[in-house]
């Protein structure tokens, strides 16, 4: 998590390194806490761009991304309180931050011609 969160921060193009995170985080399912909830974190940022039921939106996943990481590398990610407060907040479609960041990005009008 935080490998990928600092490489959003560093400006990497979000969508590359959420399929990279994904991809990693698939392979550690099952091993860790929190990977199956890490790989589907960065997958369905990942989804906000390729997924055909998602906006197909360059921005709204380097927003999301940004979000994600900006909290993740604000937190103890040694307490295991703080990680898992963490994944209950940007639990995609569920947590209290992802709805917020969510329905933030869906009241701004986007620029014509955006994605």
């Amino acid at each position: 998590m935080t490998e990928a969160a600092e490489r959003i921060a560093a400006g990497r193009r979000a969508y590359d390194v959420c399929i990279e995170a994904s991809g990693r985080f698939s392979g550690l399912i099952g091993r860790a806490h929190h990977d199956g909830v890490a790989y589907v974190l960065w997958a369905e940022v990942g989804d906000l761009l390729d997924s055909p039921r998602g906006p197909q939106s360059e921005s709204a996943c380097s927003d999301m991304a940004a979000a994600v990481a900006e909290d993740w590398l604000s937190i103890n990610t040694e307490s295991s309180e703080s990680v898992s407060s963490y994944f209950e907040r940007w639990c995609p479609g569920k947590g209290s931050a992802w709805l917020a960041h969510d329905r933030e990005s869906a009241a701004q009008p986007s620029a014509p011609g955006a994605s």
